[in-house]
């Protein structure tokens, strides 16, 4: 565990850069892509929630997270610690207050910073698969996301599925960057109940290979585990 305890406070208080950052990844999302948003309703517009997300590329985040901030304002993302350190890019993930996450450096600290944000109904989104995968390549979920999951399942937060297709790079010249057809689906709740009252590294996994499959069974086409609905 951490030496201290992340304060809620923090997530609660003014941030007089996030909306003008907002608007700006509202502009960049708009070239980027023409968004189909699907069951919208399942997001809940208030109070904590963790949304489980698939990662296609690296456009997928400004997109999806403008279509959670137009549903219900302030959105955080756990983002690898390495983009902290960027130009540009670092100081708008800094200004805005997302979490980093340290690669090989233990889940505790990211979970309870993103566990301090739920506590002041913050939504969180976080991408079980931890990275981008190869054209072909599937991946598991990573035990910090369920960590992630279980705690917020035992604070009664909903840990709430979205998959999103056509942001990814494949079969796109250069061109096809901008305004590309995308379509942003949301699920219902993913039941953890299986794994209540645990979150050894087992559950962990287990839990966060439940909440992958959730979200990849959002995805269309049989080769994807099902459709949008």
């Amino acid at each position: 565990m951490p030496d201290t305890e992340p304060d809620p406070q923090r997530w609660r208080g003014s941030e007089p850069w996030f909306a003008p950052v907002a608007l700006v990844l509202r502009a960049l999302a708009w070239l980027l892509a023409d968004v189909r948003v699907v069951r919208p309703d399942r997001l809940p517009r208030s109070g904590p929630v963790v949304v489980a997300a698939n990662h296609v590329s690296r456009l997928d985040p400004p997109v999806v997270g403008v279509v959670v901030y137009r549903l219900r304002g302030r959105v955080r993302f756990l983002v690898v610690e390495e983009l902290f350190r960027t130009p540009v890019l670092g100081w708008a993930l800094r200004t805005t207050r997302m979490i980093p996450v340290r690669r090989g450096g233990g889940t505790e600290r990211m979970v309870a910073e993103a566990v301090a944000a739920l506590q002041a109904d913050q939504a969180m989104i976080v991408y079980p698969e931890g990275t981008i995968p190869a054209p072909g390549e599937v991946l598991a979920g990573r035990p910090g996301a369920g960590l992630l999951a279980l705690r917020a399942h035992r604070m009664g937060v909903p840990v709430v599925p979205m998959a999103s297709w056509g942001l990814d790079h494949r079969g796109h010249g250069r061109m096809r960057l901008l305004r590309r057809r995308a379509t942003v689906t949301f699920g219902p709740p993913v039941d953890l109940s299986a794994w209540a009252e645990r979150d050894d590294r087992e559950a962990q996994l287990q839990a966060g290979a439940a909440v992958l499959a959730a979200v990849r069974s959002l995805l269309p086409g049989p080769e994807c585990g099902g459709r949008d609905r």
